[in-house]
């Protein structure tokens, strides 16, 4: 945040240096021409368009898949293998999609829309993706696993290494803490 105020700081600074040695017509000019390229660098960072799909159909954390129904049968295996509903997960939960009910586990977090799971959150070390993936792992292992079409960003959570299966709307985010697997995140992509 204090980035984002620094440059913006700087940004008017340069605008008002603009507008008293050149002329208005010239200052704005070229202000709309930084603003636009601004713009444009934004999209295109904050954009899944320019990583490469990678194939995550049969992808799960343990035997939690996406599109599951929660099923009694399910809710008592769920209930046996992560323990008690709880009020607080003890986890930051940072996801997009939307639903309309939600399970919270200790460090498993599920959403679910029209009774289906379209979210798995887990900060629990005995939960694993399909490849074997699991929290305290490193990058490299994740990269060996699931290749190098991911996306990589500085997100409110921190460092995400996200991977995108375009054809079936779903990603994959593993959250980064000094260098190893903090959380791993299953959703869909709305």
């Amino acid at each position: 945040m204090i980035i984002i105020g620094l440059a913006a700081i700087v940004f008017l600074v340069f605008c008002y240096i603009l507008i008293k040695f050149l002329s208005l017509k010239v200052s704005i000019i070229i202000i709309v021409s930084i603003i636009f390229i601004l713009l444009i660098f934004y999209f295109i960072n904050s954009s899944n368009f320019f990583v490469e799909s990678t194939d995550l159909k049969n992808e799960s954390l343990n035997e939690i898949h996406l599109g599951d129904e929660i099923t009694p049968l399910l809710f008592k295996e769920l209930k046996n293998s992560y323990g008690k509903i709880v009020n607080d997960t003890g986890m930051a939960i940072l996801i997009t999609t939307e639903h309309d009910n939600s399970y919270k586990f200790e460090k498993v977090y599920l959403g679910v829309t029209n009774n289906k799971v379209n979210s798995v959150v887990s900060e629990n070390p005995n939960i694993k993706t399909s490849k074997g993936i699991s929290i305290g792992d490193n990058i490299v292992a994740i990269k060996e696993l699931y290749g190098n079409n991911f996306k990589s960003s500085i997100d409110e959570i921190g460092e995400t290494i996200t991977y995108i299966d375009k054809d079936r709307n779903i990603l994959l985010r593993f959250v980064i803490n000094k260098e190893e697997v903090y959380q791993i995140i299953l959703t869909t992509n709305s």
